[in-house]
């Protein structure tokens, strides 16, 4: 009774069924033997491409309570950790032809363009 915890789950919702049902279980279950949750339950969603980013969000909201929890200072740019910018991708698309149709020129050409932004 009185410990804390976090949870953080990881799945997939095309699985709709069983998405999350165990991380819910486990925190539910802490919290029903008097446990008490640092922040709320996390959620990785696989199928979005997004639960890197899902859990870096969470992990920050863990250490910021944490560092509350303890009377310890905030650091002023930890907020910004809230919010990563998303990666950057770049897509090529050449209708009508096939990979190996594609002068290597262009595809260098692309890369480095990436690579700049």
């Amino acid at each position: 009774e009185g410990v804390r915890f976090a949870v953080f789950g990881c799945g997939n919702k095309q699985w709709a069924a069983t998405y999350m049902q165990f991380p819910r279980t486990v925190s539910e279950t802490l919290e029903s033997l008097g446990g008490l949750p640092m922040v709320p339950m996390g959620e990785g969603d696989m199928d979005s491409g997004e639960a890197e980013l899902s859990f870096t969000r969470w992990q920050v909201s863990l250490v910021v309570a944490l560092l509350q929890a303890h009377g310890a200072r905030i650091p002023d740019g930890i907020k910004e950790t809230l919010y990563p910018k998303l990666p950057v991708y770049s897509i090529f698309h050449k209708v009508d032809a096939k990979a190996e149709e594609i002068p290597v020129a262009t595809l260098e050409a692309n890369l480095q363009e990436a690579k700049r932004q």
